[in-house]
């Protein structure tokens, strides 16, 4: 095929399933100006020989190896894949690059200045929500610890109550922002839900097998490794059903409802849309109250821990961050000087 004939929706199609298949790739970024269209900043242009800008990120594919030991090995055969599966007969139709901000400066700034995610990895995925997921916790941390504060501070009754109110309804919509980030449903977001979506029909993540091999960590102590494996069978059983091969689409699809259309997550998602980010003609009587905000975090965590025992087999006891040093500190003083 010739690179005028490419149909640029086809070929993330291609690429997206062939990096399903490398374990290693974490993610795939088109790039360049087939992304960016013609720029008057970047002087780039689009024309119908564009080449196709590939960048990869990706991990070792083993210990031994440093990223660009497996780069130097692996990128010649990566090309040659891409280049049958995507049907180019010119080599040049075809720029691959290895994304890192050190190695490979130039990539970065070239995705910098204009490109697309196309693919991550389940797992980096994951990895990323999880991290996403001790942040809001963090905020809702802070939040309960200094309103606790404040309403234990009897000399602060009789004060004006701008500022507080203003703290409380900031505080809210940072929460039903962060709540949004994690449950937002538009098929461009990185989402928890949208992980949801994806993991239903990935059996390759979802199955028996993938989940007893987490545990699959002692090879030489035939004894050791015989109960290992049977504890991640039962394990797996009081998730998915006592001899269930796959952990079923049906209770992933349950917990997309569960976050997504019944109260209070729902309810708060729509206040969230409805409200915060946009002016609507739909009128809130009132944003959500402190206790439903508090019940959609509790919810949250209980299935992100769900989906932590899947994904890792490992338990999440709280989301909740041991805070780092003495956060109280800037309370202790007066914020105002005294006049002179």
């Amino acid at each position: 095929m010739k690179i005028e004939e490419l149909d640029l929706g086809k070929a993330k199609s291609i690429i997206i399933k062939w990096a399903q298949t490398k374990p290693f790739i974490t993610k795939v970024y088109l790039f360049g100006s087939r992304i960016t269209g013609n720029s008057k900043k970047t002087g780039m242009l689009v024309r119908p020989d564009s080449d196709l800008d590939v960048a990869l990120e990706f991990t070792r594919i083993s210990q031994e190896e440093n990223l660009l030991t497996t780069w130097t090995c692996e990128a010649k055969n990566w090309r040659k894949e891409l280049l049958d599966l995507l049907g180019f007969t010119n080599e040049k139709d075809l720029h691959l690059e290895w994304l890192h901000e050190t190695e490979a400066p130039h990539v970065a700034r070239y995705t910098e200045e204009g490109s697309e995610l196309i693919y991550t990895s389940m797992e980096k995925w994951f990895e990323e929500l999880n991290k996403e997921a001790f942040l809001i916790f963090h905020h809702l941390n802070l939040f309960k610890q200094l309103f606790e504060i404040l309403d234990k501070n009897k000399s602060l009754e009789n004060m004006d109550q701008t500022i507080f109110q203003w703290m409380r309804t900031a505080f809210t919509a940072d929460l039903v922002i962060a709540i949004g980030r994690l449950l937002d449903d538009k098929k461009s977001s990185r989402s928890f839900i949208r992980f949801l979506h994806e993991l239903k029909d990935r059996d390759d993540y979802l199955s028996r097998e993938k989940y007893v091999e987490k545990y699959n960590n002692f090879p030489g102590v035939s004894s050791v490794r015989k109960y290992m494996l049977e504890l991640a069978n039962k394990h797996f059983d009081s998730l998915a059903g006592e001899n269930t091969k796959i952990y079923p689409a049906d209770n992933v699809n349950e917990d997309i409802s569960i976050l997504t259309q019944r109260t209070p997550c729902g309810d708060i998602i729509g206040f969230r849309n409805q409200y915060l980010a946009h002016l609507s003609k739909i009128k809130y009587s009132s944003p959500p109250t402190y206790g439903e905000l508090f019940k959609t975090f509790e919810i949250i965590e209980t299935v992100m821990k769900k989906y932590n025992l899947i994904m890792n087999a490992a338990h999440v006891d709280s989301f909740t961050p041991i805070p780092q040093g003495y956060w109280q500190q800037p309370l202790t003083i007066p914020w105002i000087g005294e006049e002179k």
